[in-house]
């Protein structure tokens, strides 16, 4: 579905639990983002880390329920986990619903799955150092560092991430 209303562009796309799609996904996204001037063309790389987190997030841990805790254990439980769940009648047919919105000010993508959603203020800082050497955990850190608003509703299963626009450096250069 899409919508343009004068300058505003609107689309709300809407995904399967498949995580090889992310990368697919979110290469259309950001090309509407340099597209519409959000994005200076090849300054792309923190919003693509902040869309792919948010995503991934959304299906893994939202729609399928796996918890990040299975990354830890150092074998391949984690991958089954989703794997299973990804078969499972329980949560096969979850969808993720990314809402966007393009205007020349700011691009706002609205991320929501359909899961239980989570308290954000039960995540345990990244940059504790015990918690440094975790091979899980960082995701919101750099959603947070890479946009500039993230916000989550109350139930947590849905995240509104917004990238202001660039503009370019306008000092002349030279001696």
């Amino acid at each position: 579905m899409s919508e343009t209303n004068g300058a505003v562009r609107r689309f709300k796309l809407v995904l399967d639990n498949d995580k090889s799609k992310v990368s697919e996904v979110v290469d259309g996204l950001l090309e509407e983002c340099v597209k519409q001037k959000i994005l200076i063309d090849g300054d792309d790389f923190k919003v693509r880390v902040a869309l792919e987190e948010a995503l991934l997030n959304a299906i893994i841990h939202g729609n399928l329920e796996v918890s990040s805790t299975l990354r830890e254990q150092g074998d391949d439980s984690y991958e089954q986990a989703i794997s299973e769940r990804q078969q499972s009648p329980a949560f096969r047919d979850r969808k993720v619903t990314i809402d966007c919105e393009f205007c020349s000010e700011k691009a706002t993508f609205q991320i929501q799955d359909q899961g239980k959603g989570f308290d954000v203020s039960d995540i345990p800082d990244p940059t504790d150092p015990d918690y440094l050497d975790r091979p899980c955990g960082r995701g919101l850190l750099l959603m947070r560092a890479f946009m500039d608003e993230v916000v989550y509703n109350d139930r947590g299963n849905c995240v509104t991430l917004v990238k202001k626009a660039d503009t370019p450096n306008d000092e002349p250069s030279g001696s």
